[in-house]
């Protein structure tokens, strides 16, 4: 991604008539300084998560698909065990992608950013703590989902539709329909999305992102709460 980014502005510069100011503008843009890297870094792959929570809805509708819970279950494994195992699943996805990320963004600050040291990588490192939370959330949300539908086909159409169809109008409805944007930050997926919002966004429109990441911890808190409740209810209550 930082590769693409570089080369695209490289091309935009050389093939655009934006005259000497406007290229000197565009050199300026700070996008691989380690001050907004993170954030850059982390809203780009946070729009990737997504083949993250098909990969965990596959792996737990596989189980109810083939019965093998059914059958570790017979041969000892019991039902917390069995949810441990996909939980630990999520978890592991969520550090391996936070981990990548922190070492490509470390590479790319290093190599073009214009600000060098550890105080200069350690600014806003904090984005790497929201990505982490927002992409577990995300697969636990997926898992929640798998648990519920069994079928990974289903699963993956009930998210799909709800990520691009359902959320998004009502949100919008809310927001600027009836000016209730406060309680369009408390549904799920735009509210766990807050914790990385477009961060051009602060140039444009001079969002305090700031305010908006303090609610989304909260929001993502209490709903990765939610989605542990309702999987270990399942798990314990429901017959598999």
């Amino acid at each position: 991604v930082p590769l693409a980014v570089d080369y695209f502005l490289g091309y935009t510069m050389e093939k655009t008539t934006l005259g000497p100011m406007g290229k000197q503008m565009m050199r300026r843009i700070p996008i691989f300084d380690f001050e907004v890297l993170w954030h850059h870094l982390t809203w780009v792959y946070k729009l990737g998560t997504i083949t993250l929570s098909f990969i965990t809805i596959v792996a737990v509708t596989g189980e109810y698909r083939e019965r093998t819970i059914r059958q570790n279950i017979i041969d000892g494994l019991s039902r917390n065990q069995f949810l441990l195992s996909k939980l630990y699943m999520v978890l592991s996805l969520a550090l391996f992608v936070t981990v990548a990320t922190f070492l490509i963004g470390l590479m790319t600050g290093l190599a073009w950013s214009r600000t060098q040291g550890l105080s200069a990588v350690m600014k806003n490192i904090h984005y790497l703590g929201y990505y982490f939370l927002y992409v577990f959330s995300f697969l636990l949300f997926s898992l929640t989902l798998a648990m519920v539908v069994k079928r990974s086909g289903a699963a993956i159409g009930i998210l799909m539709f709800y990520l691009f169809l359902i959320e998004p109008i009502v949100t919008s409805i809310l927001t600027y329909g009836m000016n209730m944007e406060w309680l369009s930050n408390l549904f799920p997926m735009n509210g766990t999305g807050n914790l990385l919002r477009n961060p051009f966004s602060r140039y444009l429109l001079r969002e305090k992102q700031a305010e908006l990441a303090q609610t989304a911890l909260m929001v993502t808190t209490v709903y990765i709460g939610i989605y542990l409740t309702i999987t270990s209810y399942l798990i314990r209550r429901r017959d598999i």
